[in-house]
């Protein structure tokens, strides 16, 4: 009851902040998308004012304090204007504009079933050791950001890039205010409060470039049901939403980006005076939620509005770049300085292979290239038939983009000084195939005038929308059934509640990965050996600690069965530099079982395969 309550206190607040910004601005937003526009103002006001607390680790309740002044300002002006509505009308509410048509049913219906898959099933994600850990740590200590939660030891510091973000902090406010635990904010409660904001958001883009609602609601209806079955990829947008929807980087790609593209589409008719500041908070808010946005929306902002400027035919109008290009700089630059520190992590995230962008889009892609074809024909059809603003979204930026960011002479440039080369991939999803095939889709079910025709129009967009791809609930994606609130598998609960119960010390555990990505989600008492390779590298390898960082990699990969056996002397050495009182092991691996029972191991318990073993002092 509490999570419900919860869910429909905040959509609340996020609705009545919506309206009170479209108000105040003026904006041309339907009341659909005040939800998103409510939730982008919020992390852009946070970031904005708040980047600070999180990066120089001031005291938890300054950075609490003013999320309460930002929750209290919106919701009050949010008030104040539907009273002011309310007397202009005479107390009357025009039920006309709330008035259900089928699509409105339709996206209600495909609403309700994704919610559903996701209350039901779930992804283990290894990402989640560092960004729910950190919203476990945020929520209880008494300052921002003390240290990289993944591993749980204060000594390893933090990752300098995510120092200038705050949803983690802001998720942190919202699970100390609720008293709902980080693990169930993130992985339950979130789930339909950010699809429903996603849902808002493409409602918003939809409105931009349909100016007709029933066609607005059908083209979001086909961007859900192209998303559903993004399974045939991990990097799909389809798979962000759906899978780890809590994650910063699939927030902004699912809510900033669509407000983004919809202001911008406005813009291209209306020439707002205020667009240039609103993209500016708009880039404030995907800086907020994850780093890799300021070239993710900086590059669809920059080149989108290259194009307006050329089809007006007047350059004056890039000046509205000037606030978003200007954060995205400021915060790239303060990145920089706190990354330059430690030597070899620029250079080894900067190595490009041979065919990098080749090889770098069929993976995006994966088994989804039909996709990419069937986009290639939407462009057809909208240079054909499609109105200026579909051109220019469709076709003329990812046009730009290609000349510019994705063809292999400028993508390996592009991923050695700005996005570096293992987050490059993500430049992809400035690929509108979602958007061009909706849009598609909908004028083809619009040409037609007889009921009959409509029908087969509409069978046939679903067609193509549903047999090139792959449903993403699937055990094959690898979503299992949910066995709890927190989507931590019951033996990892079970085996963690063990491991500190009765006690306020902090333990070191060396768990295998499945242990390692969860046990920090739930337990802030638990100190990792490792917690995954790459933060192993980045916390250590290029700080200057490359002893400790291949004493931890040999533990990882000895717990794990992987590598190269290890002589048992250095194991066992390693065991005792490192003080490892617990294992959590698989029970396949019989010979590191063998061994660690010789070494002083007992094993204590057994829960669905996995082994606890502990030495006491």
């Amino acid at each position: 009851m509490r999570e419900l309550l919860f869910i429909l206190f905040y959509i609340i607040c996020l609705y009545l902040a919506g309206y009170f910004v479209s108000c105040f601005l003026n904006l041309s937003v339907s009341w659909r998308s005040c939800l998103a526009v409510g939730f982008v103002g919020h992390i852009a006001v946070m970031e904005l004012f708040g980047w600070w607390m999180v990066a120089f680790q001031k005291p938890f309740y300054l950075f609490a304090l003013l999320a309460c002044c930002i929750f209290i300002t919106g919701t009050a002006g949010g008030i104040f204007f539907i009273r002011n509505y309310f007397r202009e009308n005479k107390g009357r509410l025009y039920l006309s504009s709330l008035k259900a048509e089928k699509e409105d049913i339709l996206l209600l219906g495909i609403f309700i079933i994704l919610c559903v898959f996701l209350f039901l099933m779930y992804r283990p994600d290894a990402d989640d050791s560092f960004y729910v850990s950190n919203v476990l740590l945020f929520s209880k200590s008494d300052i921002l950001n003390p240290y990289d939660s993944s591993f749980g030891n204060p000594s390893l510091g933090t990752v300098p890039m995510y120092d200038f973000q705050v949803w983690e902090s802001y998720l942190a406010v919202l699970c100390r205010a609720s008293s709902i635990k980080a693990s169930v904010m993130c992985h339950y409660v979130m789930l339909p409060v950010l699809l429903a904001v996603s849902c808002s958001a493409c409602c918003f883009m939809g409105d931009a470039l349909q100016k007709d609602q029933r066609k607005s609601t059908l083209f979001v209806c086909f961007l859900f049901l192209i998303y559903s079955m993004g399974g045939y990829s991990v990097y799909s947008k389809g798979s962000f939403l759906l899978s780890r929807i809590w994650q910063g980087k699939a927030v902004y790609l699912h809510i900033v980006l669509p407000v983004a593209i919809a202001l911008m589409l406005d813009f291209s008719e209306t020439q707002r005076k205020l667009t240039g500041i609103l993209l500016g908070f708009v880039m404030l808010a995907g800086i907020g939620l994850n780093p890799t946005s300021m070239y993710v929306l900086g590059f669809q902002i920059l080149f989108m509005m290259l194009m307006i400027s050329f089809y007006k035919r007047n350059w004056r109008l890039l000046w509205h770049l000037v606030p978003a290009l200007s954060a995205a700089g400021l915060f790239s630059v303060m990145i920089l300085l706190r990354t330059r520190s430690y030597a070899g992590q620029m250079e080894a995230a900067s190595g490009i292979p041979k065919q990098f962008a080749y090889h770098t889009f069929v993976g995006f892609l994966g088994d989804g290239r039909l996709y990419f074809l069937i986009y290639l024909a939407c462009c057809i059809y909208i240079l054909i038939r499609g109105e200026i603003k579909e051109k220019i979204l469709c076709v003329y930026t990812p046009l730009l983009l290609f000349l510019a960011v994705w063809n292999p002479v400028m993508a390996p440039l592009i991923a050695r000084y700005l996005t570096m080369a293992p987050s490059y991939w993500r430049v992809f999803w400035l690929l509108p195939i979602d958007y061009a095939m909706a849009y598609c889709a909908v004028r083809l079910i619009g040409n037609r005038q007889q009921a009959l025709w409509k029908s087969v129009a509409f069978a046939f967009s679903l067609a193509v929308m549903i047999l090139p791809g792959k449903f993403v609930f699937t055990e094959s994606n690898s979503f299992i059934r949910a066995e709890n609130k927190e989507r931590i598998a019951d033996e990892i609960l079970y085996l963690g509640n063990r491991i500190t119960g009765g006690t306020e010390e902090q333990q070191i555990v060396l768990a295998n990965e499945e242990g390692a990505a969860a046990l920090r989600q739930e337990y802030d008492g638990i100190e990792l050996v490792y917690s995954r390779y790459q933060y192993i590298l980045d916390l250590m390898m290029y700080r200057k600690r490359q002893e400790e960082a291949a004493e931890r990699i040999a533990l990882m990969r000895f717990v794990n069965g992987a590598g190269k056996k290890q002589e048992d002397c250095y194991i066992s050495d390693l065991l005792r530099k490192y003080q490892v009182k617990w294992i959590l092991i698989d029970e396949e691996q019989t010979a590191p079982v063998s061994f660690l029972k010789g070494e002083g191991y007992t094993l204590l318990e057994e829960k669905r395969g996995l082994l606890l073993l502990h030495r006491g002092q």
